[in-house]
């Protein structure tokens, strides 16, 4: 199988699923022998991934009606078939059909909260907007201590009952105090822990759908995205399809957020600056996920 990281050398393209997961114009589609092609798309009675060849064929051809079919009729196969989601969303997106894609996708997240693919598609038609959000960061006072390297260590600092409560409802109200700041946002998900990975995510999908500039937005999306798929490998002693789909999606999502927070890091000064060894640290986590997750395909 393949690994996560050579993702990183070819850029982020794959990922914002533009172009890059299509065919060349023009590129012949080999059919199976005997198949025989008729006028209606969706016709042909093999699984998902030849429904998904159909539609990039009606693409090429201008048949972008008969594409969605094919691509409609792939995810009654295989609801979650990567390459049938990722291009039928470029189809919509082409057609400037952004808000259809993004309902029809919440709503298939909110029916699906625990699949980490269903959030990545959820969240993937955004990608391109919230990358498109410029400015720094505003700065607000963060409190005591006011440098965010000292913050990240008081909101992950170990604490229970009565004290955390105490730490949550902090970064809740430093939070919803400015709603803007990304930086606050993501030491909020910090107090929350990965044991409240849905109140996380809720934290960050509203910061993304504010589309708010900055790194620190785009750094907890990738965090958060990193860590779900940390857990789903880690503990296992063998990963298989269903599960690698759903750490490969957030891979991606993890991916695209990095690479748009690390574009933004020079901006995150002063107090909200980020620790020195904040984005290495990330991309070794991902190493060492992509270690382990190739040990356990083979």
């Amino acid at each position: 199988m393949k690994s996560f990281l050579p993702v990183l050398i070819i850029g982020a393209a794959a990922v914002f699923g533009c172009a890059g997961d299509r065919e060349p114009a023009g590129t012949p589609i080999a059919e199976p022998a005997g198949t025989v092609r008729t006028s209606e798309p969706g016709t042909d009675s093999r699984g998902a991934d030849w429904l998904v060849e159909l539609a990039q064929r009606d693409e090429r051809g201008g048949r972008d009606d008969d594409a969605r079919i094919n691509y409609q009729l792939a995810f009654r196969r295989d609801r979650w078939h990567p390459a049938a989601n990722r291009l039928y969303q470029d189809l919509m997106l082409k057609n400037d059909l952004f808000k259809v894609v993004w309902q029809e996708y919440l709503d298939l997240y909110q029916r699906n909260l625990d699949r980490g693919d269903a959030l990545y598609y959820h969240l993937r038609p955004m990608l391109s907007r919230l990358d498109e959000a410029s400015g720094p960061e505003p700065q607000p006072k963060l409190g005591q201590p006011s440098s965010m390297a000292e913050q990240i260590a008081q909101a992950t600092a170990p604490a229970d009952g009565e004290e955390l409560i105490v730490k949550i409802r902090k970064y809740r109200e430093l939070a919803e105090e400015n709603p803007a700041s990304g930086a606050r946002a993501y030491l909020y998900t910090l107090a929350l822990g990965s044991g409240a990975r849905r109140a996380q995510i809720e934290v960050v999908r509203s910061a993304c759908a504010l589309e708010l500039p900055g790194f620190w937005v785009r750094y907890a999306l990738a965090d958060i995205a990193l860590s779900w798929a940390e857990d789903l490998s880690h503990g296992r002693a063998r990963i298989g399809e269903d599960r690698s789909r759903q750490i490969e999606a957030l891979v991606a999502l993890g991916l695209s957020a990095y690479h748009q927070a690390k574009r933004r890091s020079a901006e995150a000064t002063g107090d909200l600056a980020p620790p020195d060894d904040l984005l290495d640290s990330w991309l070794r986590r991902l190493q060492d996920l992509n270690d382990d997750v190739d040990g356990k395909r083979r």
